[in-house]
């Protein structure tokens, strides 16, 4: 699918291509305006967008849901408030990530054998959802949304959250009962960085999630710290006979 211009005002777009990609026609003055836009490049060769400022895709759209093969690369115009990124690649593969938007910093890449989220910064607010079949790392201080939510999925792997004495590698000061969810379906929910640092801070009583096939932390130096004010409800599941230090 090629876009040219698609201006649904305040209404839902959802753009689909099951086998190929979603791209756009190089022309930075034509743009798809939604108030929730889906793009959707399934095949296993499918992008979103291509390199190139001229071929990223532009949106303009507060609501963001990428569902891509590969890589993608999109220029939204707008602040985000929410966005969801789904990786359908199908073996381990070199992709890229591209993706400006108004207040957002953002880093996140996979060189082929695991999704490595550097930044993803936004102080006014982002409820993020990252899935994949790869482990996913987080490096300390990488994922700040203020009040928003963040989720995080690896379907075939483990994640690592590493964290600085004082700044965590997941930051938000929601208070919602679903705060922070963290799931690896494939492995196990680890702090890499080897040291007693804070691995998840969020708002007073925020909720917490912790699910893994394997293990959760480790003793000592490695179990999942998780910092707030206040008492913070906690659901944690891991595999039977696996450890759970927190």
């Amino acid at each position: 699918i090629t876009v040219t211009t698609v201006n649904a005002g305040a209404g839902n777009v959802s753009l689909t291509s099951t086998t190929g990609s979603v791209l756009d026609n190089a022309d930075n003055a034509t743009a798809i305006t939604a108030g929730v836009l889906t793009l959707t490049a399934g095949g296993a060769a499918g992008s979103i967008g291509t390199v190139g400022a001229l071929n990223e895709m532009d949106t303009t759209t507060a609501n963001l849901t990428l569902v891509v093969g590969t890589s993608f690369f999109v220029a939204n115009s707008i602040d985000l408030t929410d966005l969801s990124i789904t990786s359908t690649q199908t073996g381990d593969t070199n992709n890229t990530y591209s993706l400006t938007a108004t207040s957002l910093t953002f880093t996140v890449t996979d060189p082929g054998t695991n999704y490595s989220i550097a930044a993803v910064n936004d102080s006014t607010g982002l409820n993020l959802t990252f899935s994949g079949d790869e482990s996913i790392t987080v490096s300390g201080n990488a994922i700040s949304v203020g009040s928003g939510t963040v989720s995080l999925t690896s379907t075939a792997g483990g994640v690592g959250l590493g964290g600085w004495p004082t700044f965590a590698a997941i930051q938000t000061t929601s208070t919602s009962g679903s705060a922070v969810l963290i799931s690896a379906n494939g492995g196990s929910i680890t702090d890499p960085s080897g040291g007693d640092t804070a691995n998840i801070k969020v708002g007073d009583g925020a909720g917490v999630t912790l699910s893994a096939s394997g293990s959760i932390g480790a003793a000592g130096v490695g179990r999942i710290d998780i910092t707030t004010t206040t008492p913070t409800s906690l659901t944690v599941s891991a595999s039977a006979g696996s450890s759970q230090s927190i």
